[in-house]
């Protein structure tokens, strides 16, 4: 069985979501990795701590990604950082983080080849 990286990203509020998701979606896979995407229906989100707090426990890693400063990707994050979870933290170039733990580690990117690369060489780091 691969590794699992549980994927924190905006969804719905992205008018970029599909290129992002698939260039992380191409570097998580050249790491050897399998990617586990948000998954809910935009018409009506829901969100279950308790099933969510077991996707992050069975994760190897959680990847996320702080473009579009999404309030619900910040919860998610400290979320994974509070139950102890390895995390890797992802912006578009010029956003703003306002995550005070650990911001020095976040990794940039201003295209989206450069975003499949920072994620190939983030999760290889971590085997």
């Amino acid at each position: 069985m691969k590794p699992t990286v549980l994927i924190i990203m905006p969804v719905g509020s992205d008018p970029e979501h599909d290129r992002r998701r698939a260039a992380i979606g191409r570097g998580v896979t050249r790491a050897g990795f399998e990617a586990q995407f948000p998954s809910y229906e935009l018409e009506s989100p829901q969100f279950d701590m308790r099933v969510f707090a077991d996707q992050l426990r069975q994760a190897t890693v959680v990847l996320a990604d702080l473009s579009g400063e999404r309030p619900s990707c910040y919860f998610e994050l400290g979320f994974a950082q509070a139950l102890g979870c390895s995390t890797l933290m992802l912006a578009e170039g010029g956003t703003p983080i306002h995550q005070s733990a650990a911001r020095e580690t976040v990794t940039y990117y201003s295209d989206y080849e450069q975003l499949e690369h920072a994620v190939l060489q983030s999760l290889l780091q971590r085997r």
